[in-house]
């Protein structure tokens, strides 16, 4: 009977110690000007953060594939646009049959005066 309690007393020195060290991590995260109280601008992530938590899913990891989604989506658009590219320099550039049956052109248009601009 005593060693029940004395494990039950360890226990709850230790969910006591990790609770501690949890709300030490949420200050340190979400109390950005270190007073201590979770205020202001402060408020919104910190109600956020705990309202994933009551819903029973984890917050860092929600957040880690959000960014992971993000990065997958700025590769996408560096790629399209790296392919978008190279595309338009290749059609820029006259290929060598092209080059040969081209004669040289006369300038046959009139350079544009500034009226033509407006």
């Amino acid at each position: 009977m005593i060693q029940a309690a004395q494990a039950t007393q360890k226990m709850a020195k230790e969910m006591q110690k990790q609770q501690e060290a949890e709300y030490a991590a949420f200050m340190e995260r979400f109390d950005t000007n270190h007073d201590g109280k979770i205020t202001g601008k402060e408020k919104g992530p910190a109600k956020k953060y705990l309202r994933q938590i009551e819903l029973g899913r984890d917050p860092d990891v929600t957040l880690k594939k959000r960014q992971e989604a993000e990065l997958k989506r700025e590769q996408k658009k560096s790629a399209k646009s790296k392919s978008a590219k190279s595309k338009s320099a290749k059609s820029e550039e006259p290929s060598t049959s092209e080059e040969k049956s081209e004669e040289p052109s006369t300038s046959e248009e009139s350079p544009k005066s500034s009226t033509d601009t407006e």
